[in-house]
């Protein structure tokens, strides 16, 4: 009787080891597919920048639109990798849009060469940023599923796993900026 009592216990510890290691492998995931986001914002904010350059010397009137990019992109920076990251790449977003707006004023200026790899590198960083993303909430998915679901969820309440929040980006940056090309 001992024996099968002992069976019990050492099959329930190599349960619980198995699916500690799960959540352990699924919250790394996360971490790691988070990571690659602020890889992608990071090439993104290297490349505004240039852009606001290139802008500046056709459209020196439109200062207050280039400081508010300037401005966005210093927020995001300063934020990357926190919670308030998805609202300050949503300001981002929209100081970006603006910029595309004013743009459409200076045919001379997107027909620039400088103008348009720098508008295909961001439309480039654009597509991977939204790719990251959504990379990272398939992981917090497969973590959120451990954390909530039963059996795993009383290994997970007994070690501290936790709820993760997905990315998701102000209502701002449902609308990603808009990239014209000439061509």
């Amino acid at each position: 009787m001992i024996e099968l009592y002992l069976l019990i216990l050492a099959g329930l510890v190599v349960y619980c080891i198995v699916v500690f290691n799960r959540l352990i492998g699924a919250r790394n995931s996360c971490t790691n597919a988070r990571a690659g986001i602020d890889v992608n914002l990071t090439r993104r904010h290297q490349l505004i920048p240039n852009l606001v350059a290139v802008v500046r010397g056709y459209a020196a009137h439109e200062q207050e639109t280039l400081t508010a990019v300037t401005r966005a992109r210093s927020q995001a920076i300063s934020v990357l990798g926190s919670s308030q990251s998805a609202r300050a790449e949503a300001g981002l977003a929209e100081a970006l849009a603006l910029l595309n707006v004013r743009l459409e004023a200076y045919p001379e200026l997107k027909a620039q060469r400088p103008f348009i790899n720098l508008m295909k590198n961001l439309t480039e960083a654009e597509e991977q940023i939204s790719a990251s993303r959504r990379a990272f909430n398939a992981h917090v998915m497969q973590m959120n599923n451990l954390v909530q679901q039963f059996p795993t969820l009383i290994i997970a309440s007994l070690f501290g796993f936790k709820v993760q929040e997905p990315f998701s980006a102000g209502a701002g940056a449902q609308h990603a900026p808009i990239v014209n090309l000439p061509g």
